[in-house]
């Protein structure tokens, strides 16, 4: 298992990413690749809401599902969420959220397995090459739709 963290610093308090962060249809708006979510369970955002998301990934397309439930929800400090791909793994994101000189830390971790077979293989130049500076990138784009209100 790997764990990986991204941060960044949003000039915003806690409550106003919380609120920006915690809805996943908004997270087309800062995505750097195609990404649209579609709530399917009732009832307001909570631990336990679910969504269906399209986005995409290296080698599976533009148009890449996965069904999302939401996992953790506490307002102003957390949220979480596991990614299931219907292909393959659990991946499990966690956004944890700390008031920080005059706006909020944000910190994201993903756990997950290494990939096996040719992925496997490529893993350790993929990933620090090309997945963990596209999260990054995709954070810092939330930041600034949040900094611009």
């Amino acid at each position: 298992m790997t764990t990986a963290l991204w941060t960044t610093h949003v000039k915003a308090s806690p409550d106003a990413v919380f609120a920006e962060l915690s809805d996943l249809m908004n997270h087309a708006k800062w995505s750097k690749t195609a990404y649209r979510a579609q709530k399917t369970s009732e009832g307001p955002v909570a631990a336990g809401t679910t969504y269906d998301s399209w986005g995409w990934l290296p080698m599976k397309g533009k148009q890449y599902l996965n069904h999302v439930t939401i996992t953790a929800f506490e307002p102003d400090a957390k949220f979480a969420f596991d990614a299931v791909d219907p292909a393959g793994p659990v991946v499990p994101s966690v956004f944890t959220l700390t008031a920080e000189d005059g706006g909020t830390k944000v910190v994201r971790s993903m756990t997950f397995d290494k990939p096996t077979g040719i992925n496997g293989v490529l893993w350790p130049m993929v990933f620090p090459g090309f997945v963990k500076p596209a999260i990054q990138k995709n954070l810092d784009a939330f930041r600034d739709v949040v900094d611009k209100g």
